[in-house]
């Protein structure tokens, strides 16, 4: 690996984890979805280090 780049703030990729389940569920209700698990501390969990599942 040559080149590492690290995309703070969305800049060059537009993330959105609601997009994951959109097709299936529709948009409001992948965003209820995510809300409901608490996907946002989650995912900061995850991103400190802790396990996922």
């Amino acid at each position: 690996m040559k080149h590492v780049v690290f995309d703070i703030g969305a800049v060059l990729v537009d993330w959105d984890p609601a997009l994951a389940w959109a097709d299936e569920l529709g948009a409001a209700e992948s965003q209820s979805f995510l809300e409901r698990i608490k996907f946002e501390k989650l995912n900061l969990a995850c991103d400190a280090g802790a396990k996922f599942g």
